[in-house]
């Protein structure tokens, strides 16, 4: 039903959404392929396909996921079906999730962590993705487990993950972003564990500050564990060998006023044999989530180090994480290939050469999900 359904809101908007159809041109042809939709809407791959991404742009997860079993039901042996299927589903899921499960050290050090907290416990779990970490709570003894997932096709996906390994009994996952959620939802007092994967190679990024700050006084329990614990932004002063990629000309003409609208950032991942550390590392930037004080969501932070000497022309940058109980995760340079949170190397405004022991200041200011790094 959910799939016909889906149909016809289709074909509704066809008739009704498109400014060549309210201007009165072309209105035959989209009432004929309305009609046509309406026919033949699982048996023509374009309309599959558009009515797939349709849905997904609308944030229409269970409707997806029913179309999709209803067209590979009157398809299942046709590849080309199943090759849109992939490509419907996929739409709107970074790229990311794969190497971010993939990353055994992140997952070891979440699954440790979790084991020692969870028994016992009300959990959220803000950003669920998959549910990894909503089945180990699980598994570890929570007395129940609340998650949440913005994208809805992927909520639909880590329902149908936790009902294959029989956890739908314990877990609850609702497809909307956190803020959306209140503590009725939750039940009792509140969460009195919250878990987060939220933030990205910066800290900063995907918004952990004001969801994190939204789960402690909405949702969490006055005396709420949160995991991790702290988030310390690591730096070092460093040379990339060749520097980050900025053509400056091409075909003889000068294209140097481009060079604003470059990246700052690099992966350092891309080519970690490139980078020469200048300083020693240090901690630049700590965010504790564990305190019961909100945390600024903008900010400042700045240290002295020392220089070794030699050409520098990026701060490099890396996190430590801290779950508590003893469990620490750092992905510094030339450590962890294949580590999710990715190092970073943040490009200076212009190239320095220290000498050796010269004092270095290096900088950082973060707003909301934005950061800069900077150095002098």
């Amino acid at each position: 039903m959910q799939a016909r359904a889906a149909a016809s809101h289709f074909i509704a908007s066809m008739r009704m959404a498109t400014p060549l159809a309210a201007n009165g041109q072309n209105t035959g042809a989209y009432e004929r392929m309305a009609d046509d939709a309406s026919a033949r809407t699982f048996d023509r791959p374009e309309i599959f396909l558009s009515l797939g991404l349709s849905l997904v742009k609308q944030d229409k997860g269970a409707m997806v996921e029913a179309l999709i079993a209803e067209t590979l039901g009157r398809h299942p042996d046709n590849p080309l079906y199943h090759a849109i299927a992939r490509m419907i589903r996929s739409h709107k899921v970074p790229r990311w999730h794969a190497v971010m499960l993939a990353d055994d050290p992140r997952n070891a050090a979440y699954s440790a962590a979790i084991a020692a907290v969870a028994p016992g416990r009300v959990v959220l779990d803000i950003g669920t993705g998959s549910g990894l970490l909503a089945m180990i709570a699980a598994r570890a003894g929570a007395e129940r487990v609340v998650a949440c997932e913005a994208n809805p096709v992927v909520a639909e996906a880590a329902r149908r993950i936790v009902a294959a390994n029989g956890l739908d009994h314990k877990i609850t996952i609702h497809a909307c972003h956190s803020s959306k959620l209140d503590r009725s939802m939750i039940g009792g007092e509140g969460a009195e564990l919250v878990m987060s994967e939220i933030f990205a190679a910066d800290i900063v990024g995907e918004g952990v500050m004001p969801a994190l700050a939204h789960a402690r006084a909405e949702l969490a329990a006055p005396d709420a564990v949160f995991l991790p614990e702290v988030a310390t932004l690591r730096v070092a002063l460093a040379e990339l060998d060749p520097p980050p990629f900025r053509p400056l000309a091409a075909e003889g003409f000068d294209l140097s006023g481009f060079e604003a609208l470059y990246p700052a950032r690099e992966f350092i991942s891309d080519r970690p044999e490139a980078l020469t550390l200048r300083t020693e590392p240090a901690d630049l930037l700590r965010l504790d989530w564990s305190s019961p004080d909100p945390l600024p969501v903008t900010g400042t932070a700045q240290i002295t180090v020392a220089a070794k000497g030699g050409r520098a022309n990026v701060v490099a940058q890396w996190l430590r994480i801290e779950f508590g109980s003893g469990v620490a995760y750092e992905n510094a340079p030339h450590t962890m290939p294949g580590a999710h949170w990715t190092p970073l190397c943040h490009a200076l405004h212009a190239p320095i050469s220290p000498a050796a022991g010269a004092p270095v200041t290096i900088g950082a200011f973060y707003h909301t999900d934005q950061l800069a790094l900077w150095a002098a």
